[in-house]
């Protein structure tokens, strides 16, 4: 008898294992694809709240309360707060635990908001979450830096970079070019130099590259400083009689440099 004239109840179903016709996604009988349940695979926000239950509340910087879900301890003192809105009066309908804007958070990302996403991000968070609660709370990388430096004006202007650096806790290299962005390229005043504080340094034994930092110049320039200041210095202490002026020192090694 051929197999469609068969009852259904006597086709052998060994051919078919349920596993097999399960794992493609086809019914024997039908040939549309097997439907699933509507959670299947995923947490339902009834699992949610059952798997991480509320261990207390707290306040976020907007003054709302939530219910803490989840703690996390990062690397920078403070701890990362997940949970849900407080269900005040049934208006809590679920869903996952959200990262909470508390003040400690907030603090870290104001202290360092030019410190690069690698400190930024540097927490126990997915950097989606991180992003869409540092959008939230108006905080872009971008413009805090450009607002960092432009409220710093005036110490760009008046400070040296080593100076600036040390106050404010940022590199030298970078004061450089935020300082030739706002301020702009500016020469310092013929002979500087010559100042007791800025002399002694050049005349301090130091290496290049120390005396560099400490001037806020190049390696270049510290050199071409040093030997006028060690020039100048050696002119001071030779003996009047011997008519060494420091014209002539000057122009006898403009000369022996061509």
């Amino acid at each position: 008898m051929p197999l469609t004239e068969q009852p259904i109840d006597e086709i052998n179903l060994t051919s078919f294992p349920p596993s097999r016709l399960a794992a493609s996604g086809h019914n024997m009988f039908s040939s549309g694809p097997l439907k699933e349940p509507r959670y299947a695979g995923r947490a339902t926000p009834k699992m949610i709240r059952g798997r991480y239950a509320v261990t207390g509340q707290l306040t976020d910087v907007d003054g709302d309360c939530w219910d803490i879900r989840d703690v996390r301890t990062t690397k920078h003192g403070f701890d990362l707060y997940f949970g849900t809105p407080e269900n005040n009066h049934g208006a809590y309908r679920g869903g996952p635990a959200r990262l909470i804007a508390t003040q400690a958070l907030c603090d870290f990302w104001e202290a360092n908001q030019i410190k690069g996403h690698g400190l930024l991000f540097d927490l126990p968070a997915g950097r989606t979450t991180l992003k869409r609660l540092r959008r939230r709370l108006g905080f872009n990388f971008r413009d805090d830096t450009t607002e960092f430096w432009a409220d710093r004006k005036e110490d760009l202007d008046s400070l040296r970079p080593c100076e600036f650096a040390a106050r404010h806790g940022v590199d030298t290299l970078v004061v450089f070019d935020w300082r030739r962005k706002i301020v702009g390229i500016r020469a310092r005043p013929i002979g500087w130099w010559r100042k007791a504080k800025f002399h002694k340094v050049l005349l301090a034994g130091l290496t290049l590259i120390e005396t560099g930092r400490k001037l806020g110049i190049g390696t270049s320039h510290a050199k071409r400083l040093r030997d006028r200041a060690r020039l100048e210095s050696q002119l001071l202490r030779t003996p009047v009689d011997r008519k060494l002026t420091l014209a002539n020192a000057t122009t006898r090694a403009r000369r022996g440099n061509d």
